[in-house]
């Protein structure tokens, strides 16, 4: 019975713990406390991609609204600056949209000669998690995010709740004067 109640008890302690961390008590590295310049990107599962950067047919138009959202939030916060270039970043916020399995279509100009264009049909699937993501990332070539969120409608909302998560963890490990 005593092993019960301690196996109960080191379980209970377990989950409680779990659930603080998922709430936003991480302690961010010091990178992160620190800086104060950022730039924005898409996460795009095997590249990272600007801003910025123009039409991209792998960003999605639904991550291009919900970037801007967080580019509102992170401005209104006031603790970092977004820089429109990398270069001028000490950090890169990336988000992911979750879309588990999404397939879309259309036109785009398509190489014929060097010299000459012509219109061809695209096809693009995307297979992944149906969780949306936020990463902190220490420069645009990936690498092991500094700090990582991930949650079902975690950029959705105003403010969205992996951006809410984020900043509790940066303002608990360095609390601005």
């Amino acid at each position: 019975m005593q092993s019960f109640l301690g196996l109960a008890c080191i379980l209970g302690i377990t989950m409680v713990s779990a659930l603080a961390a998922q709430a936003g008590d991480r302690p961010v590295p010091k990178e992160i406390a620190d800086a104060r310049y950022v730039a924005l990107a898409f996460d795009v599962g095997d590249a990272l991609i600007a801003e910025w950067a123009p039409d991209d047919p792998r960003v999605w138009p639904d991550d291009r609204d919900r970037l801007a959202a967080l580019r509102a939030e992170i401005e209104g916060w006031g603790r970092y600056t977004v820089v429109s270039r990398p270069g001028q970043a000490e950090l890169v916020i990336a988000i992911r949209g979750g879309r588990g399995m999404t397939l879309g279509g259309g036109t785009a100009p398509m190489p014929k000669t060097t010299s000459d264009r012509q219109t061809g049909r695209t096809f693009r699937g995307e297979a992944g998690s149906s969780e949306d993501a936020l990463f902190v990332y220490s420069s645009m070539s990936r690498g092991t995010p500094l700090w990582r969120g991930q949650m079902a409608g975690g950029l959705s909302g105003n403010p969205s709740p992996l951006f809410e998560r984020l900043r509790a963890d940066v303002d608990r490990t360095a609390p601005r004067p």
